[in-house]
């Protein structure tokens, strides 16, 4: 038996993330190799500090500018974006997906039901949305005037058609065209994705490539674990760090995490709270010297002159990043 040790584990899972040894991945073309290292690369709308998609593409590429990921995705079409749990997918895995997405419309025991009842239940607006997708090649929800359209009571939208527009995407009649200020601009599958990839895979083929990508991206990273979890979306009285509480990697290992948020129209990052895995690294020269680094590059990505560091209670470190300054 083939027996490994944790530092060894723990690489091999950095490595096929992209983040070990260092930043190994450059500009456009690194983006895509990064994104495709990472066998998905979960978008969120909320910009706390940075969209968490840009924070994780500028912590494996460098000189990664905020969007950057949308080029190869919307206009190179290397990637398109789908799923309840928002993820951009390699183009070329789109015949297996479509298994899924049909498996959703049909109400299948192991998808989300909540697919199916919305094309159950609204099926004349889902209709409605077809003949408008066709008629104008790219349809976005803020096209539809609330007054003209049937309310209704979901998280997915307050219109009858982001719910129905919504479920085109899930069941994969329809595609992200492209996105305004993160919004989705759907148009008809056939009008994004290129014609040889429109096509179900046989279902073996398909389950097959789902569990090799789930033991890609969760099964294997249980080699490296370790207990960060982002709390952005974890009940108040449950975070351990704070609403925005991100990790820091020193070489292969998790040293520290910080809470954040961006003043944007003070250009400053405000620090909440820095908490160290070990408390002797505040008193090692070369980790503080890296760690003033890191913040004063991650400053520039994110446009802020300046970090206010008044909440972190080591003392050189609060003195020592509390003089970052970018301009």
């Amino acid at each position: 038996m083939l027996t490994i040790d944790a530092t060894t584990a723990r690489r091999f899972v950095l490595g096929k993330q992209g983040l070990w040894p260092g930043r190994r991945f450059r500009g456009l073309a690194g983006t895509e190799q990064a994104m495709r290292a990472m066998e998905y690369l979960q978008l969120d709308p909320l910009q706390v500090v940075a969209r968490s998609h840009d924070i994780a593409l500028y912590s494996r590429v460098i000189d990664y500018q905020p969007g950057m990921w949308e080029i190869p995705t919307y206009r190179e079409r290397r990637f398109f974006d789908w799923g309840g749990w928002l993820a951009t997918r390699p183009m070329e895995e789109l015949p297996h997906w479509r298994v899924v997405m049909r498996r959703e419309r049909e109400g299948g025991p192991d998808v989300e039901t909540r697919v199916f009842r919305i094309g159950q239940e609204h099926a004349a607006a889902v209709e409605e949305m077809r003949q408008v997708l066709r008629e104008r090649g790219t349809v976005s929800n803020r096209d539809f005037a609330m007054a003209s359209r049937t309310r209704t009571n979901s998280y997915r939208g307050r219109k009858d058609s982001a719910l129905t527009l919504y479920y085109l995407w899930r069941t994969g009649e329809a595609m992200t065209h492209h996105r305004v200020n993160f919004e989705r601009v759907y148009a008809l599958t056939e009008a994004v994705a290129p014609p040889e990839l429109v096509y179900e895979s046989p279902e073996d083929e398909a389950d097959r490539f789902l569990i090799k990508k789930e033991i890609a991206f969760h099964g294997l990273a249980r080699l490296g674990r370790t207990d960060y979890v982002w709390e952005v979306y974890k009940p108040e009285h449950q975070r351990r760090y704070g609403y925005y509480a991100l990790p820091v990697l020193w070489g292969d290992r998790l040293v520290a995490r910080f809470d954040s948020r961006m003043d944007r129209q003070a250009r400053r990052l405000v620090l909440h709270g820095l908490w160290l895995e070990e408390e002797t690294l505040a008193a090692d020269e070369a980790f503080v010297e890296a760690l003033a680094a890191g913040f004063r590059r991650f400053l520039r990505f994110l446009g802020a002159e300046t970090l206010h560091a008044g909440a972190v209670a080591e003392s050189r470190l609060r003195a020592r990043l509390g003089a970052l300054k970018t301009g």
